[in-house]
C-alpha cells in the first residue's frame, strides 16, 4: 500500500485545509477497505470537522462511504514550527481495492479563521500536488503501514507519526499515614509513610458528523480540456487518448467517442478515463481505445468533468493526433551463451506514464525470471538485460525462450535462443 497527499490551499491564510489523499494498492492481492484508516495531525484550540467532497475507488469510479473522528492528545512538539494536540482519523466502509486500484479522497477540514494562524500545524503540507509526505499516516488493521511503491519495493517516504503519543497524562496523589514507635525511654516519635496512587487522564474522543459547508477560492470559468491521440498501426493495441484538464478535477472525466459516418451503423462509445500513473496534479488522464481501423473510427471525443468547486466543463470534441511506427521491442543479441557471460539486451517503448512488466518464459510458458516490474513516469525507451539465468541465479538450459513486455499500451514478445 502507498499513500500520497497534498493540499489545494494554504491553511495559514484561509479558513480550512483542503486535502487530496490517494491510497494505492501496489501489492499483488486485494485489500479490504474497512481495514484501512489514515490520520492527519492538527494544533487547534477548537475541534476540527470534515466536509467530504469525494471518496471514490479508481479507475472503477465507484463511491466509497467514509466516517471520521477527532482524538485529542497530549501536546506534541517535535520542532518549533510543527505542533499537534489533536488528530483526525478517516476510515472507510467495506469494499475491496484490487491491485493497481486506488482510493481517491478529497475533503475539507474546518476550524478557526484562518485555520492555522501560527502556521505551526503538522497538517500544513503545502500546495504542490499529491506526493509522498510524512505526518499523513496510513494504517491497516490498526497498525502503521510501511508503504511500498511496488511489491517488495519499500517507499523511503513512508508515513511517520509526528510525535510519540503517551497513553495518558499521569497525575500523583500523596497520602500520609501516621504510625507510632515506642522506645525504652517512653519517648514517642511520630513518623509518616508516603504512598503514591497513579491515575491516568484518558484521551478525549469526539465523533463528528460532517455538517460544515466551507468555501474556498475557485478559478474563473469552467474546466477546459485538450485531447491528444497516439496511434501505432504496426504494434500498438490501442489508440491512446491523453486528456489534460486546465484545473484539478474531483474525479476522472467521462468520455463520449463519436464515430465517423452514421451512428446507426457504428455505436457511440461512453467511457471513463483513468488518472495517468505518477501524476500528482489531478489534471492528466488517459483512455485506451481498442483500435479497429485507426483514425477512420473516430470523429469526435467529447470530455466532461467537474473541478473541486463543483464547476462542470465539456469539451468541443476536437482532438490532435500523432501516428508513430516501428516495433515496440528491439532486441540486441538474441542468441546468447551464458557460459561466455553473453547477455541479451532488450529495449522497449513506453508511450507515457505506465506500469511496465518484462518477463522471461520458456517454450512451455513457464515463468523463468522477472526482469522489470515497476512504474515508468514518462514516454521513453527502457533497456533491460538478461544474462541467461533464472530467479535463483542459475544458468538456464539450452533452448528457445520468450521475452514478454506488458505495458498499459500494448503486450508484445520476442524470442531469445540460449546455447551452451
Amino acid at each position: 500500500m502507498n499513500l500520497t497527499s497534498g493540499e489545494v490551499n494554504d491553511p495559514c491564510l484561509s479558513d480550512l485545509p483542503y486535502y487530496i489523499v490517494r491510497i494505492t494498492n501496489n501489492g499483488s492481492g486485494p485489500v479490504s477497505t474497512d481495514t484501512l484508516k489514515f490520520r492527519v495531525w492538527f494544533n487547534s484550540s477548537v475541534t476540527p470537522s470534515a466536509d467530504l467532497v469525494a471518496c471514490t475507488i479508481q479507475p472503477a469510479n465507484r463511491t466509497l462511504t467514509w466516517t471520521h473522528s477527532v482524538v485529542a492528545i497530549p501536546d506534541c512538539v517535535d520542532a518549533a514550527d510543527r505542533k499537534a494536540n489533536k488528530y483526525m482519523e478517516i476510515s472507510f466502509a467495506s469494499d475491496v481495492i484490487a491491485p493497481g486500484e486506488l482510493i481517491n479522497v478529497s475533503l475539507r477540514v474546518a476550524g478557526t479563521v484562518p485555520f492555522d494562524p501560527e502556521c505551526d500545524d503538522y497538517s500544513r503540507l503545502a500546495t504542490s500536488g499529491t506526493i509522498d509526505r510524512p505526518y499523513v499516516c496510513l494504517y491497516e488493521n490498526g497498525v502503521l503501514v510501511t508503504e511500498q511503491t511496488a511489491p517488495g519495493v519499500y517507499d523511503p517516504l513512508t508515513g511517520v507519526e509526528p510525535c510519540s503519543i503517551p497513553a495518558g497524562t499521569p497525575t500523583f496523589t500523596r497520602t500520609l499515614q501516621p504510625t507510632a514507635t515506642v522506645t525504652r525511654t517512653v519517648t514517642v516519635t511520630q513518623t509518616f509513610t508516603p504512598t503514591c496512587t497513579l491515575t491516568s487522564t484518558p484521551w478525549i474522543f469526539n465523533t463528528i458528523t460532517p455538517t460544515v459547508t466551507a468555501t474556498m477560492p475557485c478559478p474563473a470559468g469552467t474546466p477546459q480540456f485538450t485531447v491528444h491521440l497516439v496511434y501505432n498501426p504496426e504494434n500498438l493495441d490501442y489508440v491512446v487518448m491523453e486528456i489534460t484538464s486546465s484545473v484539478p478535477l474531483v474525479s476522472a472525466p467521462s468520455l463520449t467517442i463519436y464515430p465517423h459516418g452514421n451512428t446507426d451503423n457504428k455505436p457511440v462509445i461512453s467511457a471513463v478515463a483513468v488518472p495517468v500513473v505518477g501524476d500528482t496534479t489531478d489534471t492528466r488522464f488517459r483512455h485506451l481505445y481498442l483500435k479497429q481501423t485507426g483514425w477512420g473510427d473516430i470523429d469526435r471525443v467529447v470530455v466532461s468533468g467537474t473541478d473541486f468547486c463543483g464547476q462542470a466543463g465539456v469539451s468541443s470534441g476536437e482532438y490532435s493526433k500523432e501516428t508513430i511506427s516501428g516495433k515496440d521491442i528491439i532486441m540486441f543479441k538474441n542468441v546468447i551463451n551464458p557460459e561466455k557471460d553473453e547477455r541479451a539486451r532488450v529495449v522497449f517503448n513506453v508511450y507515457g506514464p505506465t506500469n511496465a512488466l518484462v518477463r522471461i518464459y520458456n517454450k512451455n510458458g513457464v515463468l523463468i525470471k522477472t526482469l522489470f516490474n515497476r512504474p515508468v513516469t514518462s514516454a521513453t525507451q527502457v533497456e533491460v538485460i538478461w544474462d541467461g539465468t533464472n530467479e535463483d541465479g542459475k544458468k538456464v538450459v539450452s533452448g528457445m525462450y520468450l521475452v514478454a513486455v506488458k505495458t498499459d499500451f500494448y503486450t508484445a514478445s520476442e524470442k531469445i535462443a540460449v546455447v551452451h
